[in-house]
């Protein structure tokens, strides 16, 4: 019993501990019908899950921005540090062009570890996404791979599971690859997105969504593909024109600068296969969004495109050099985006100006200063590591402290629990031997009880032979000389006064004898079985419950064993008790009688009925062991009140 009870524990211990956490999908399907009226009446963590699906489901971002403020609010308010998190997280990717340099980032940061100490792997998977998007935006894109994976690993194995999300992972690193010249690469991982794409759930990701994912797909396949020559130019402009179309019916934030990459490459492409076909259009277009374009560092390098199509399709050496002015000095002014003056500074080299020392001096030093920055983000991001290590050090040591006060705890627990077992154990078997000590005193009690009938049975018998014996050798005696006294053939003058005294003498002695013959006979009443039966019904202490009998006399008890009256007084003794105690009754009836070779005992009353579940009873069951000593048996039929039949062979 007790390695059960240790098994028990053990287990429930393991299955708190595997416990799976609960998929995100299923919180979104029940909480992204609140509304904007009703949202102040929900949870934090059900607000949440709303937030999610409006901004990262739904593209919904109208409806989630007063709900975003709110949620920060609140908890900020309740210093609520998961929530605090998640709502960071939420307004990062609510503002696309948040600058580089916002606290949120730092934020975000500590937010990874966090989450993955909690296990909230989804909101970890979500942190460690947008700080890969920022290392790209910022080009670092070896950091930027990096986080990329650690998101899918947050994610998990199954490819059934978040598979919309994996497929995002996957293109954010296809791009990765693509921007470090890594074309192999970046159209290899392409696959995992074929594999996943049947999985998305469409029933939460809006049409749109799947969308914008799909045209990036189609854009990093198409321009991957080229530079790896697996996809001709002509297909590649192509697929970029479908991709194009595709982007083009969607509508935020987000959907607009996938747009913009899509349409950039495919001016580039057409540029470099000189296929004029809409390309004046597609210039249009991108002229049309340079605001846009150059309000997004990672958009800005992709302006310089425009000088391209000057040099190489219009042939306007003189235009182009206005632009790449231009564009340098805006840059120079408002950007510092060294990515885009080295495209220029490209430009300006290939096809107008390659001999100039110092444009390839300017041109060395853009170059070394990319150089240089990204050497100063590798080792800034260095230390956000070492400082991400250290402090899953001490989580780790922390865990380790729980786990050793939760065993600690888990332990005395177990140790309890076995001494209330133990205690519980002692209790079961103190009963137990309280009921073999009631046992074994009713056994000796029925040893008594025999003993006693014996001798009062003998004496008995002693009293009849004495009383024949006083009889035959006294009374008989004197009667008889009386008799022959007053014969006539022998009276005397004084045998009538003799006579007269003799009488007198034996009327005395019968009255001695009576005397003594009452007496033992009193004591036989009392102790005969009906008398004993009598008094035991007729004492009973509840006034409330009227009793009749009905006793055949003809039985002679003295011819049966002293066990099967003891026996038979018990059991009545204990069905009158019950009587008592549980039948509500008001009226009850005892029946005894002898049938054939059978002494039947029947106890009626017209209580409540008799419960089967009492048959275990310690009273019940008293009754079956004395009745299986004296080969008797018990007949419980309850209707209307309970009949007790028992029967008992002689």
């Amino acid at each position: 019993m007790r390695k059960l009870v240790v098994l028990t524990l053990f287990s429930l211990f393991f299955a708190v501990s595997c416990k799976k956490p609960a998929n995100v999908y299923d919180h979104i399907q029940i909480h992204k019908k609140i509304t904007e009226s009703n949202y102040k009446s929900f949870t934090l963590d059900e607000l949440y899950y709303c937030l999610l699906y409006n901004i990262q489901f739904a593209d919904e971002f109208d409806k989630a921005k007063d709900k975003a403020v709110y949620f920060e609010k609140s908890a900020l308010k309740l210093a609520d540090s998961t929530n605090i998190y998640r709502s960071n997280n939420l307004q990062i990717l609510l503002n696309s062009d948040l600058p580089t340099t916002d606290d949120r980032y730092q934020h975000l940061f500590k937010s990874v570890n966090y989450f993955e100490n909690q296990s909230s792997l989804y909101d970890a998977y979500l942190s460690n996404y947008l700080i890969s998007e920022y290392y790209f935006n910022l080009q670092s894109f070896q950091i930027a791979e990096n986080y990329a994976y650690k998101a899918l690993e947050n994610l998990g194995t199954n490819n059934k599971e978040y598979a919309f999300e994996k497929a995002s992972v996957f293109i954010l690193i296809s791009n990765v690859h693509y921007k470090q010249k890594k074309y192999e690469a970046a159209f290899k991982i392409l696959h995992s997105y074929e594999t996943l794409s049947d999985n998305f759930n469409k029933k939460l990701f809006s049409r749109e969504k799947i969308n914008s994912l799909k045209s990036i797909y189609i854009n990093n396949y198409a321009i991957s593909g080229n530079k790896t020559g697996q996809i001709s130019l002509k297909q590649t402009i192509k697929d970029l024109e479908s991709a194009f179309d595709l982007a083009s019916t969607t509508n935020s934030d987000k959907s607009k600068k996938n747009k913009i990459i899509t349409l950039h490459n495919l001016i580039q492409y057409k540029i470099e296969s000189a296929n004029l076909d809409s390309l004046d259009a597609y210039i249009k277009t991108f002229e049309e969004n340079k605001s846009y374009v150059l309000s997004v560092p990672l958009l800005q390098e992709n302006y310089a495109v425009l000088g391209d199509y000057l040099l190489k399709i219009k042939k306007d050496i003189v235009a182009a050099k206005k632009f790449q002015k231009e564009l340098l000095a805006e840059n120079d002014l408002k950007f510092q985006n060294l990515f885009l003056e080295k495209r220029i500074l490209e430009q300006i080299m290939q096809h107008t100006d390659s001999t100039s020392a110092e444009l390839n001096n300017h041109y060395l030093n853009v170059v070394g200063q990319i150089q240089n920055d990204n050497d100063k983000k590798v080792n800034i991001n260095q230390k956000v590591v070492y400082d991400n290590h250290e402090l899953v050090r001490k989580n780790e040591k922390l865990k380790r402290e729980i786990f050793f006060v939760v065993a600690i705890i888990l332990g005395i627990s177990i140790i309890s629990i076995l001494v209330i077992f133990s205690i519980i154990q002692k209790i079961n078997l103190k009963k137990i031997q309280l009921r073999n000590d009631y046992i074994e005193q009713d056994t000796k009690a029925l040893e008594v009880t025999l003993t006693y009938k014996n001798n009062i049975e003998n004496k008995l018998n002693n009293n009849k032979k004495q009383i024949f014996m006083e009889l035959h050798d006294n009374i008989v005696n004197k009667l008889f000389s009386t008799r022959f006294l007053l014969h006539k053939d022998f009276i005397k003058p004084n045998s009538l006064e003799i006579a007269k005294n003799t009488v007198l003498e034996v009327k005395q002695s019968l009255i001695e004898i009576c005397d003594n013959y009452n007496e033992i006979n009193s004591l036989f009443e009392k102790d005969s079985f009906h008398h004993m039966l009598i008094e035991l019904i007729e004492n009973q202490p509840n006034n409330l419950i009227t009793f009749d009998y009905d006793f055949d006399l003809s039985i002679e008890w003295f011819k049966t064993h002293p066990r099967i009256r003891f026996h038979l007084y018990r059991v009545l003794q204990e069905l009158l008790q019950n009587i008592h105690k549980h039948s509500s009754a008001t009226h009850a009836k005892i029946k005894l009688y002898q049938e054939q070779s059978n002494i039947k005992l029947i106890v009626i009353d017209n209580g409540k009925g008799f419960v089967k579940t009492a048959q275990k009873g310690i009273g019940i069951s008293n009754i079956h062991n004395r009745l299986k000593e004296i080969d008797g048996t018990l007949t419980i039929e309850s209707t209307k009140g309970t009949t007790f039949i028992i029967t008992v062979k002689l």
